[in-house]
This record gives structure tokens, C-alpha cells and sequence, in this order.
């Protein structure tokens, strides 16, 4: 139940607090994503199972902008190999819950971006 109204919470944030001036100026939408939801201890376990470690972290703000109240927390973590990463949000008000936002796959950086993307043209 408490993950249905955290996620709830969340997504309420990033809707009721969005500049609808720079939504629609950019034509950019709000969508619903998919996240896993579950107590901070546990996906500590999960981070730690999988060697992910903490690279930098930043606040969400209200209206988008850089002196608005902080609506969420947005930790990056890499893995030890450099080849995955995962992104956890949550509220700063509970500390005690936390959702994986996503957790992605062939991480490229610096230059393997570019050596990527000219393969990619090249096909």
C-alpha cells in the first residue's frame, strides 16, 4: 500500500509541479513510467547484490525551478564494471522507502559514445 501511494506522491510531484509554460514550449508530456518500489534497506541489498555504487545524487525541485521545494530525491549509481547503472528516487520526507526508477544496460561514456554512435550510422 505504501509503495502504491509513494509512487503516487511521486508521480503527483512531477505533475503538479511542473512548468506547463516549458512542457508545452518544448511539446513535452508527462508520462506514467515503471519503477520498483520497495523499503530503503532492501534495495540497498539489491545495489549492493549487483555492485552498484553511488556516482552523484540532486534534488527535484517544484515549478522545475532551482529555488523550489524539493518534491523528490534522484540517487545515480554505476556498477563496478562501468557497464550498467540504476537510478533511485524518492521522497525526501520518508527516508524509509525508495524506487528504482530503472536500471539500464551498455553503459557508454566520453568517448565510447561517439565511437557508438558512429558504428550505429555506419549499419
Amino acid at each position: 500500500m505504501f509503495k502504491k501511494i509513494l509512487i503516487g506522491l511521486l508521480l503527483y510531484s512531477n505533475i503538479s509541479y511542473a512548468n506547463e509554460n516549458v512542457l508545452d514550449k518544448y511539446s513535452l508530456t508527462l508520462e506514467e513510467i515503471p519503477v520498483a518500489c520497495g523499503h530503503r534497506l532492501t534495495i540497498e541489498q539489491y545495489l549492493k547484490d549487483f555492485n552498484f555504487e553511488l556516482i552523484n545524487m540532486s534534488v527535484g525541485r517544484s515549478a522545475q525551478q532551482p529555488t523550489g521545494e524539493i518534491v523528490f530525491l534522484a540517487e545515480y549509481y554505476i556498477n563496478k564494471k562501468n557497464t550498467e547503472t540504476v537510478v533511485l528516487l524518492s521522497s525526501p520526507n520518508d527516508h524509509s522507502m525508495a524506487c528504482i526508477g530503472f536500471r539500464s544496460f551498455d553503459l557508454k561514456q566520453g568517448v565510447e559514445i561517439r565511437k557508438y554512435l558512429m558504428r550505429k550510422n555506419r549499419q
